[in-house]
């Protein structure tokens, strides 16, 4: 290990000194569990597979038993881009008559994160990192709050 710290160039994952990848006391199967179940062969790889193997048939079994019986949960969110987007969505469009002699328009307003956090004056950050999209996403809904909802402002007002 010293050797890969001491020489940079030296691959860790290959293993010091001389290596005979043919001479192993392993054997191809010998962890297997070979048997008959009826008029089955079954040879499965490990303990592990199998067990793995029976929790999954065992969930499905129960998944199927039980669906029709199960309430969905329901996951209350608070979506800034939808709150951003309340904002934006009901602006005034320009008469025709605007629009024709006056030559206004409506460019839509980006509602996404950056452009929502530059609005609010909040500090640029970089995009599509999970920890960091989540803090910008926290300071961007506190923001919100802040400009757009009094401290009393119910959280039915904000769920989606």
């Amino acid at each position: 290990m010293t050797q890969a710290i001491d020489n940079p160039g030296h691959d860790p994952t290959t293993p010091d000194g001389d290596v005979n990848p043919i001479d192993t006391d392993y054997t191809a199967g010998q962890d297997n569990i070979v048997m008959n179940l009826g008029p089955f062969g079954l040879d499965i790889h490990n303990k592990v597979f199998a067990i793995s193997a029976l929790l999954i048939i065992v969930f499905v079994a129960l998944t199927m038993t039980f669906q029709t019986q199960a309430e969905p949960i329901e996951m209350p969110m608070i979506d800034t881009m939808e709150l951003e987007a309340r904002l934006y969505r009901n602006q005034p469009i320009p008469s025709w008559w605007d629009r024709w002699y006056h030559n206004k328009t409506v460019k839509p307003v980006s509602i996404r994160l950056a452009d929502s956090r530059a609005r609010y004056g909040l500090p640029f950050y970089k995009p599509h990192q999970a920890v960091t999209d989540a803090l910008a996403t926290a300071e961007l809904l506190q923001a919100q709050v802040a400009h757009r909802y009094s401290a009393h402002s119910a959280l039915d007002n904000f769920w989606r």
